[in-house]
């Protein structure tokens, strides 16, 4: 994350927040990033979390980045 920027938090649902960034080599560059949390003590939740995770990490897009980008 040291690469990028928080501008503002978009919006908050059942598994994590969305955050409006930038990278810090291209400011004017905005993306979106997905923090999803896991309560590792609700083994319900977890699973879903995980779930939505699975889901988001299939993603193949130009404008998706994957960990390590």
């Amino acid at each position: 994350m040291e690469s990028y920027t928080v501008v503002k938090r978009l919006g908050v649902g059942t598994y994590g927040s969305a955050y409006l960034i930038t990278t810090k080599h291209d400011p004017g560059l905005q993306l979106v990033l997905k923090k999803v949390k896991i309560d590792e003590d609700n083994e319900k939740e977890t699973q879903q979390a995980m779930l939505e995770v699975a889901v988001l990490a299939q993603l193949n897009h130009p404008l998706v980045l994957r960990k390590g980008q």
